[in-house]
């Protein structure tokens, strides 16, 4: 733990570092945040403001705020950053760092997970229990990035590197210590391979059926709870009841069914400042319940309705739906579309089941990405044309 916080801390303070560079460029900025649609922003603008808003009635003013901070703090410089690298100028040189970064963490990140953490245990500390959880995020990343640069690979025919970053995303997810690094990939393999095969026709319906799964995921979740329970012989009850991850759930669903409007704070399942558990639930979720330290919510759906209530589930909801109609309407060879339509679905995989929506990493993971979007699909568009 200590050293994840100093690395953390040198972390932060190169970004400050990096801010003062780069917003001295004023001119540099404005250009680049100009290709930002005015939709977006506005609706980027109305979220932040409104975290803030959330503030003088969440559960717990400490931890909320705290959260709140650091979340607008990811925000905020993860777009300065991700503006300062959106240059049409140097697109070129965006994909090509961009590529050897994704060579150089994948080597690496294999290296560490077949070896079972050599260098972690080196440097930081000789404990084998703490390795999974140090690459969990890690090596579910590749899953999620992966996909624009093979299809980018593929145009330009650059088969012996496609077959190195394959080789070693294969060691990667064959040693990876958590399901969700397995359960991106696959994702992003079957979406990928059936856009190609439907073409836009299955963009509308997973455009239909995640924003159907995000807007009513709180009902959603109970019905399959109640059902479960209704058809469930007593050994698969007896799971059910013990899932952790449920539970979780559960807890969100009965904050948000009380208070569907307002939200409680960004953060605020890691309060102790409960609400009362019905006792409908069942004694074994109740006890549960009031005897565990909850770091987060594992679906960033209910995640956003607790912390946020329904006026952040519709902006959400919005920049969802952006997302996917640019995707369906963008002028895009069918092998970048459906790399995209992958990535974004891979995301969505796992931060729908196993990640905060609120963590650093994944917000940076974001913001880095869209300058190397813009830069693929700036060079696509001028291999298409005349």
């Amino acid at each position: 733990m200590f050293c994840q916080r100093f690395l953390n801390g040198i972390a932060t303070t190169l970004l400050v570092l990096l801010l003062v560079q780069h917003g001295v460029r004023r001119q540099h900025l404005s250009a680049a945040w100009s290709l930002i649609p005015r939709s977006v922003l506005y609706s980027l603008v109305a979220l932040l403001l409104w975290m803030g808003i959330v503030l003088f009635w969440c559960v717990d003013l400490p931890v909320n705020a705290q959260k709140t901070v650091s979340v607008v703090f990811y925000f905020v410089a993860g777009s300065f950053i991700s503006s300062s690298l959106m240059q049409s100028s140097q697109k070129k040189k965006t994909i090509r760092y961009f590529t050897y970064g994704v060579l150089g963490g994948l080597c690496l990140l294999a290296t560490e997970l077949s070896s079972y953490g050599w260098l972690y245990k080196k440097v930081f500390t000789p404990d084998l229990a703490t390795l999974d959880f140090m690459y969990s995020s890690q090596a579910t990343i590749p899953g999620i990035i992966i996909w624009p640069l093979a299809a980018h690979l593929l145009r330009q025919k650059h088969y012996v590197l496609l077959c190195v970053i394959a080789a070693l995303c294969t060691t990667i997810f064959k040693n990876a210590g958590n399901e969700s690094a397995r359960m991106a990939f696959l994702v992003g393999s079957a979406v990928f391979v059936i856009t190609l095969l439907m073409r836009k026709y299955f963009l509308y319906f997973l455009r239909l059926a995640i924003f159907t799964y995000v807007a009513f995921s709180p009902v959603l979740i109970t019905k399959y709870d109640l059902i479960l329970k209704r058809y469930s012989t007593p050994m698969i009850e007896r799971l059910f009841c013990a899932s952790e991850r449920l539970n979780i759930w559960r807890l969100c669903i009965y904050r948000i069914l009380n208070h569907p409007f307002q939200g409680y704070g960004v953060g605020s399942i890691r309060s102790n400042e409960f609400l009362s558990i019905s006792k409908d639930h069942g004694d074994h979720y109740t006890s549960w319940v009031l005897t565990q330290w909850v770091h987060h919510t594992h679906n960033a759906a209910l995640e956003i309705w607790e912390d946020l209530g329904i006026i952040g589930i519709l902006i959400m909801l919005y920049l969802l739906d952006y997302l996917f109609r640019s995707l369906i309407k963008a002028p895009l060879p069918l092998l970048m579309r459906a790399s995209f339509c992958a990535s974004i679905c891979a995301a969505l995989s796992v931060t729908l089941t196993c990640f905060s929506f609120w963590h650093g990493w994944w917000i940076f993971l974001f913001c880095l990405m869209a300058p190397i979007v813009h830069a693929f699909v700036v060079t696509a568009r001028a291999e298409e044309s005349p």
